[in-house]
């Protein structure tokens, strides 16, 4: 299938063709700014198809975890402790006191 390609100045002041293009004709349309892609119009049946796709990853995926729930398994002070580590990293380039109020306290 071809795919419309549009600036996002000429897909605002289009939008409404543009919509029932994608909707109603079956088109799928790309937005870009500054020349990259950064946005798709497509049918909902598109959208649908790859929900269902990714639905059944996920399934997959969770099936294959609890078949084996020891392969996926993070001890929680590794987890805590590098959360905390992306906080700090986080308030330092912030630049802003701590106020998340943390309750979780061990």
């Amino acid at each position: 299938m071809d795919v419309k390609t549009i600036n996002s100045a000429n897909a605002r002041k289009n939008f409404s063709d543009l919509l029932n293009e994608s909707g109603f004709g079956g088109h799928r349309i790309v937005v870009t700014r500054k020349g990259k892609a950064v946005a798709a119009l497509v049918p909902i049946e598109d959208l649908e198809t790859i929900q269902d796709m990714e639905d059944q990853m996920d399934g997959e995926e969770a099936n294959r975890i609890l078949s084996d729930p020891n392969s996926e398994f993070v001890p929680w002070e590794s987890l805590k402790r590098s959360t905390e580590l992306f906080t700090e990293d986080f308030l330092e380039e912030r630049n802003q006191p701590d106020v998340s109020g943390d309750s979780c306290n061990e």
